[in-house]
């Protein structure tokens, strides 16, 4: 029997051997190609050539789009998965009747991009008055939420004409706050400081002949309203909410430069810090603030202050003006501070643990630099910080770690000098009249509807309906008069 054969058992063993080392090199070689395929890599069926690919995520809003890649329509729409060679492409994201969305794309084999924010606007905006006005209302407001809207009547100090953005049709409801939180004088001036996250409180700044003072706002019951100044006995200069709540007060006195905690429901302030030029606060216990108490001549100690104690950030040069803030991406605290003197930001990752160590070394993120800057503010999703002076802005995305720097070269409104987030990517500015749009890297500049410097240009919930304040165009519009105008994003819909 075969079995028995020395020489066919030999050759046996050696065929099964050789049968193993060949699977072997086939499991490798299979292993191989797929890990070279995790990394993008791929044969070109053209030509041959090894070539590395790399993943795009595109989406557009607030409906699909056609994808052009160099000038040529790629097969799919937005909302895709395209693999394609590393490369440097023109992307182009077209729909009938919207503008068309452009950005260059340089995409690296191996690697993920994610272009999935695009906003395309509609090429001929269809606008409709909600409500007229016979003259320019000089105070609008939005909740968190995007749901409430509120303008000031005109002639009246504290009464707001409320629109639900849920239902564009539905008339406007009146929001009557006493006058009697009021201070008496001929002469006023409101502004919005921040809502609650409860988007039923807003803190209001009332200037006055020879005075401030600070009403917090029940839009639902009005008559809970309670002025700041009176109810705790104080004079500040600022008043921010502790961890958005409208119960819970940071008081900032200019004068003494104290920072003060007021709490609505045992009615009683406690100090916090001695020396305050500035300060920026976030969630409960989180502050960063500027002080000349213990800094080198000519310098101020930027501190960050949370539940165990106050820790020195770094200085700079002393100046009239502070840019503060802070926020939280992707599970990391990023502080930024500058002084205006000094014409940069620094920004720091996660710097509350570097710098309680008996060596301090905060992790510096990026350095945000313009010349004379005047707002720094984080978009609504904190995946970016823009700087501003003027036209000209310096953004950092924390998520990609990349910096843009750009002057878009408009003449910003007087009543209207500082940009605002529209949302997670987009910033908005006011010039000529006109709300601008642009993305945050500079691109696609878009001039939207006619808008009142100095009132904010408002959203529904789902970024479908635009809302501006703007002077009457009908023929038949008496001089002078304005209307909230309702303009429709989406193409072929209804206002």
């Amino acid at each position: 029997m075969d079995f028995l054969d020395p020489n066919k058992k030999r050759a046996h063993k050696y065929r099964l051997i050789l049968g193993y080392i060949l699977i072997g090199i086939a499991i490798a070689l299979v292993t191989l190609i797929l890990v070279f395929q995790s990394y993008g890599y791929d044969l070109d069926r053209k030509t041959g050539a090894i070539i590395q690919n790399g993943l795009l995520f595109v989406a557009a809003q607030p409906e699909p789009a056609d994808v052009y890649l160099n000038g040529k329509q790629y097969k799919s729409r937005a909302d895709a998965r395209l693999v394609l060679p590393s490369d440097v492409y023109k992307m182009e994201l077209k729909n009938n009747g919207y503008r068309t969305w452009s950005r260059t794309i340089s995409l690296a084999g191996g690697t993920i991009e994610r272009v999935t924010y695009p906003f395309l606007f509609p090429a001929d905006l269809k606008t409709v008055e909600q409500k007229t006005y016979t003259a320019a209302p000089t105070l609008s407001t939005q909740s968190p939420d995007r749901r409430w809207m509120l303008i000031q009547q005109l002639g009246q100090l504290a009464t707001f004409d409320e629109f639900d953005s849920n239902d564009s049709q539905q008339a406007a409801t009146s929001v009557k706050v006493p006058d009697s939180l009021f201070a008496t004088s001929p002469q006023h001036a409101i502004k919005v400081v921040e809502w609650s996250t409860d988007n039923r409180h807003f803190l209001l700044q009332h200037d006055y002949q020879g005075g401030r003072e600070f009403i917090m706002v029940d839009r639902e019951t009005p008559n809970s309203s309670f002025n700041v100044n009176k109810t705790f006995n104080v004079t500040p200069s600022e008043v921010a909410m502790r961890d958005k709540a409208f119960d819970q007060l940071y008081l900032y006195t200019q004068a003494g430069l104290k920072l003060d905690l007021a709490n609505n429901g045992d009615k009683t302030v406690k100090p916090i810090l001695a020396g305050v030029q500035a300060f920026k606060s976030h969630g409960a216990d989180m502050i960063l603030y500027a002080t000349a108490d213990g800094a080198t001549a000519g310098k101020t100690r930027i501190m960050m202050r949370d539940k165990s104690g106050s820790y020195l950030l770094r200085e700079v040069t002393a100046s009239p003006t502070y840019l503060l803030n802070l926020a939280q991406y992707g599970g990391h605290w990023y502080m930024a501070a500058g002084g205006a003197a000094d014409e940069r930001v620094y920004v720091y990752k996660d710097p509350q643990d570097a710098i309680k160590q008996p060596k301090p070394s905060p992790e510096l993120e990026t350095i945000l630099r313009v010349a004379g800057p005047n707002w720094l503010g984080f978009s609504a999703n904190t995946q970016f910080l823009a700087l501003q002076s003027g036209s000209q802005f310096a953004v950092y995305d924390f998520e990609h770690q990349r910096s843009f720097k750009y002057d878009l070269k408009l003449p910003l409104d007087a009543a209207s000098p500082k940009a605002s987030w529209m949302d997670g990517h987009r910033l908005i500015l006011n010039s000529g009249g006109k709300m601008i749009v642009v993305d945050y890297d500079g691109t696609n500049l878009q001039t939207l509807s006619a808008n009142q410097a100095g009132l904010v240009p408002m959203f529904d919930r789902q970024y479908r309906l635009l809302y501006t304040i703007s002077p009457r165009t009908a023929n038949n519009a008496p001089a002078g008069s304005f209307a909230l105008q309702r303009t429709n994003l989406l193409v072929g819909q209804n206002n």
